[in-house]
Formats: C-alpha cells, sequence, structure tokens
C-alpha cells in the first residue's frame, strides 16, 4: 500500500484538506441529532486514543488510495 500511495503521489494525485474534511463530517460516529461535532469528534479519537492529525492523514492516506484505484 505504501508504494501504491508513492506511485499515486508520482502521478499527481492530490487530497484537498477540504475532501479530507468533507469526509470526516460523513461518518455517522462524530454526530450528535445528525449534524457532524467537532467536540464529539475529538471525543471519539481521544477514547481511542488516536490523535487528530493522525487521523486526517490516515483518511487522506485511503481518499489518496481510492483515487488512485479508480
Amino acid at each position: 500500500r505504501t508504494l501504491l500511495y508513492q506511485e499515486a503521489q508520482k502521478s499527481g494525485i492530490r487530497v484537498s484538506d477540504d475532501e479530507v474534511r468533507n469526509f470526516i463530517i460523513t461518518v455517522p460516529a462524530f454526530k450528535e441529532n445528525g449534524v457532524f461535532s467537532k467536540r464529539r469528534y475529538n471525543d471519539v479519537l481521544r477514547y481511542n486514543r488516536i490523535d487528530p492529525s493522525e487521523f486526517e492523514n490516515k483518511i487522506r492516506f485511503d481518499i489518496t488510495m481510492s483515487k488512485f484505484e479508480n
């Protein structure tokens, strides 16, 4: 996966901060009453011992890979 990710980057595939943000706000675990909650987002990540920047980098990686595969 790392090599494929590097190839995706070489191919010019980029994922913007907006794309990452738009994905995150759709995750049901981060919603309260059907609306994204920054507090819930931070609480869920903290509970799972995940740093927000680490999580966002993983999302960026996953979106990049999805774009590359398509």
